[in-house]
């Protein structure tokens, strides 16, 4: 994969002297900013960050920037790929798997915030096909 726009996600792999074995851009037309890689229990690896694209690797834009989530296999190539957000900026920060196989993001919103901005949870079950969101986080 070659540069897709303005900034995007760049992954490379290392082998253990610290040759690369592969590089690979992830994104779209728009600016693309990962913020976190785990690599989960399959084996595979889960990107989170944000994007603002509309276009390439980016299936869906809710508007301005949104959380982009992209799953990429031990070669680097997409698995899958799914964008949370709302009409303003949302900002994915952070991502963890969590105990029943699913993900938890954690980063911030102006969509869907009190104020000017709000920390943003979000809970994906394991087959990404349901989520649960949480702007209200005080205790």
């Amino acid at each position: 994969h070659g540069q897709h726009g303005n900034i995007d996600y760049w992954v490379l792999k290392l082998n253990f002297a610290g040759d690369t074995v592969w590089t690979r851009t992830y994104g779209g037309s728009g600016g693309e900013e990962a913020k976190k890689i785990i690599h989960l229990d399959n084996g595979s690896y889960l990107i989170a960050g944000n994007s603002s694209s509309v276009d390439g690797d980016v299936k869906h834009n809710h508007g301005g920037d949104d959380y982009w989530l992209i799953n990429i296999d031990n070669s680097g190539d997409t698995i899958w790929t799914k964008t949370f957000g709302g009409s303003s900026t949302d900002y994915g920060n952070s991502v963890r798997q969590t105990m029943d196989g699913g993900y938890i993001i954690i980063g911030n919103t102006e969509s869907f915030a009190a104020g000017e901005s709000d920390l943003w949870m979000i809970k994906i079950k394991p087959d990404i096909s349901d989520i649960e969101t949480n702007t209200d986080l005080s205790i």
